[in-house]
């Protein structure tokens, strides 16, 4: 598997690589608030407002929150609930807190 090599990165993959890894730091505090609701498809709420529920759709990649609709849909970058979401989804179930790396973004970026 390839690593980041900061050193040979071009301006924009250093600019979308501290971007996954911010939202992934957020992603990891959301963790406790995901609620899966059925196979591939979980109920995420909002850190801004606990009223408000996102739903992610691991099957197709989407999230219906408004950062994910106006920008992660058109750059590709995955939004905090998507990663929140895969993060549950990929975890042992007798883990907590102990979770597991997104392989995928090693070798991407």
């Amino acid at each position: 598997m390839a690593r980041f090599n900061v050193n040979e990165a071009t301006e924009k993959e250093l600019l979308n690589y501290f971007h996954i890894s911010t939202r992934l730091d957020r992603a990891v505090d959301l963790v406790d608030f995901v609620v899966e609701e059925s196979l591939g498809l979980y109920l995420v709420k909002s850190q801004s407002n606990p009223e408000k529920q996102y739903i992610v759709d691991l099957r197709l990649k989407t999230c219906d929150c408004p950062d994910w609709t106006f920008r992660g849909s058109v750059n590709g970058i995955p939004c905090k609930h998507i990663l929140a979401a895969y993060l549950v989804a990929h975890r042992k179930p007798a883990e907590t807190k102990q979770l597991q790396p997104l392989p995928a973004w090693d070798s991407i970026y």
